[in-house]
């Protein structure tokens, strides 16, 4: 494919670039090895982009020893590099190795560009999405809350952002419980974007709406969840949003749905999503869909769905410990449907 070619062109410039035996000044040298780096860096986004993890998370580190070697250690320049690593390894399920480099992505940007420069969001965000793999959402919570914080006292348009940052941060309040906390948010996101006309920002809204349609599902007032449900379909028709918003938005669907006692809509929504989830082999996204159908189908209880959700479980499961997905992300709700199955 065309990517096989591209990373093979990268290769081969890596292999002839600046031969070894050439005598160079210190700048040359380190223009050399910013080349190299580069070069590292971008055969490592070829090998994530084809699933090739192991190979992409040792390309990026070659890319973050050359651009050391050549600006030092902890110059911001190494951080691009770094956030593949973080990538990759979350990729694997290796969120140890995720959480290591995020937090040094954070330590090096604070200590270069200040604790409350605009660029500390990135790393804040990055370290949050690994522990919330992990299950640690106390921990992602501050980690949201603090880049609100500084999006909040930034120039625009990283002023805005919090907004972004809120909706965010409204879906790990609702999991929390924090309904009230989670409902305000969302709502203030809306009505941040709700005459936006740009594209992107017409997403943000999408999914400010997505979470009140998810909050008000939570708290049983079904009805309503159902309406900002639709009002998020609708956005998502009228604004390409992409797959993976497209996959999000299915999966809140079957939520809405199920929780609203929707049942037999709800299982053709979730399997419809499972065969697009499925196109990506032990993704969180497949892993997801499976769990939304296993729910909804052990709540209908019709006949043969207990046997058809005991299948599927088999497959989650065994999705869940070989696959991408970080199974800490899914372990509660993994024991909850093996109890409901058990039981």
């Amino acid at each position: 494919g065309s990517e096989m070619c591209i990373r093979d062109r990268l290769r081969q410039a890596r292999a002839v670039s600046d031969p070894e035996d050439v005598e160079l000044t210190p700048a040359e040298q380190n223009v050399r090895l910013m080349k190299r780096s580069s070069l590292e860096h971008n055969i490592g986004a070829i090998h994530y982009w084809q699933g090739e993890h192991e190979a992409a998370i040792a390309a990026f580190r070659r890319g973050v020893a050359t651009m050391g070697a050549a600006r030092g250690p902890d110059h911001p320049d190494v951080v691009d590099s770094l956030e593949g690593v973080v990538y990759a390894c979350e990729a694997i399920g290796d969120l140890l190795c995720a959480e290591a480099h995020a937090s040094r992505i954070l330590q090096i940007l604070e200590d270069s560009r200040g604790p409350d420069h605009p660029t500390v969001i990135r790393a804040l965000t990055a370290l949050g999405a690994v522990e919330y793999a992990k299950g640690d959402l106390e921990s992602v919570q501050e980690r949201f809350e603090r880049a609100i914080q500084i999006a909040a006292g930034s120039p625009e348009p990283v002023r805005t952002r919090r907004h972004v940052l809120g909706a965010e941060l409204a879906a790990i309040l609702r999991e929390r419980g924090d309904y009230e906390g989670a409902w305000a948010l969302a709502n203030a996101a809306y009505v941040a974007f709700e005459a936006a006309t740009d594209p992107q920002l017409a997403e943000h809204r999408a999914a400010a709406l997505r979470e009140l349609s998810m909050v008000a599902s939570e708290q049983g007032r079904h009805a309503e969840a159902i309406d900002y449900l639709e009002r998020t379909l609708t956005a998502s028709r009228d604004n390409d949003f992409g797959r993976t918003n497209g996959l999000v938005i299915q999966l809140t669907r079957v939520f809405v749905l199920t929780r609203a006692g929707e049942l037999d809509t709800a299982i053709a929504a979730a399997e419809e999503g499972l065969v697009e989830a499925r196109e990506n082999p032990g993704s969180i996204d497949a892993q997801l869909f499976l769990m939304r159908v296993i729910e909804a189908l052990l709540a209908r209880d019709s006949t043969g769905d207990h046997e058809r959700a005991a299948a599927m479980f088999a497959e989650l499961e065994a999705s869940a410990e070989g696959g991408k997905g970080p199974r800490a992300m899914i372990a509660d709700e993994l024991a909850e449907l093996r109890a409901a199955l058990e039981g």
